[in-house]
């Protein structure tokens, strides 16, 4: 397999790849400047895909999301799971929210639905109208506990 470049003047990484119905590949990362970056392969062009990313930083608190991954049924069904993340200033607690968006072809929607308040979800994937996510909550002092957490459509 070949490497393709995606654009020789960008720079960032890219973190998680799938395919979706119509055999375009999708690919989730950050650019340069740590915001999530969401890109479409159709036909051998590689395009931006808008995606919500909130950043909000004060005095006391410095707020944003991270996607940690994807599931594409086509362009108008994207789902991306992940944690918003706030850093309490100047102290600099930090704390985790689950995050699931969900794109219906229109605009992005937050979807928070039977997740624990202090947890990370690091995997999504959609199947027969369910939404499934598994992710882990940790509390001070507590060991890491691991969950599934499932949505429908």
């Amino acid at each position: 397999i070949a490497p393709q470049a995606i654009d020789n003047d960008s720079s960032g990484q890219l973190l998680k790849i799938t395919v979706d119905a119509s055999h375009n590949l999708w690919a989730l990362g950050l650019d340069p400047n740590g915001n999530t970056l969401l890109l479409s392969l159709n036909k051998g062009i590689w395009t931006s895909f808008p995606v919500p990313n909130l950043f909000t930083a004060s005095n006391t608190a410095t707020i944003y999301n991270q996607y940690q991954d994807l599931s594409i049924t086509n362009s108008q069904d994207i789902w991306l799971a992940g944690e918003k993340v706030r850093t309490s200033n100047p102290s600099g607690d930090t704390t985790y929210t689950p995050l699931v968006e969900h794109w219906d072809g229109h605009h992005w929607q937050a979807v928070s639905e039977h997740y624990h308040d202090s947890a990370s979800l690091l995997a999504i994937s959609v199947s027969s109208g369910i939404v499934w996510s598994i992710g882990f909550t940790y509390y001070p002092g507590q060991p890491f506990q691991p969950f599934v957490a499932t949505t429908c459509k």
